[in-house]
Order: structure tokens, then sequence, then C-alpha cells
């Protein structure tokens, strides 16, 4: 299985739904609870992020999220989603 990565803590909540939705998925599809799939999360600072974007500093919105990425696939991701919940913010 690929191991995915997730850009979070853009609602950390969000970040928890999808996370928990990955593990029931995946048991569902392997028909057991006693495995869990490799998932690695990198939660950053949506304050910060959101900050860079009202300032409508777009090219270091670019840069952060890129470096995010960076991360994950150094740790192992095969792909990366991003999430957030507008509900939460």
């Amino acid at each position: 299985m690929k191991k995915p990565g997730i850009i979070g803590g853009i609602g950390p909540e969000a970040t928890t739904d999808y996370y928990m939705a990955i593990i029931k998925d995946y048991q569902n599809r392997i028909g057991t609870q006693q495995e869990l799939p490799e998932v690695v999360i990198n939660s950053i600072n949506m304050y910060h992020m959101f900050a860079l974007l009202d300032q409508g500093n777009m090219d270091e919105v670019v840069r952060y999220l890129a470096a995010a990425i960076n991360d994950l696939k150094r740790a192992g991701a095969n792909f990366v989603l991003m999430n957030g919940n507008k509900r939460y913010m």
C-alpha cells in the first residue's frame, strides 16, 4: 500500500477526521481492525499560513506548503493531501 502524507493543522479537527476516515476505510477494505495503515502527518501552523494569505504573500504560502510537502516526502509519503474543514474555522 502506498503511504499517504497529510498536511494537517489547517483545521486540526479536520486532520483527525481525515486520519480516522483513512484508518476506517483501510480496515474495511482488508477486513480486519487489527491492522493500521502507515500515514505521515505534518501539522503546519494554520495561523502562520492565514497571516501570509491575509498579507497577500502567495509566494511565501507556496514556499511554506512546498516545505511541508518535502518534509512528508522525506518521511516516506508517496502522495500528499491537504485537509481543512470550514466548520472549525
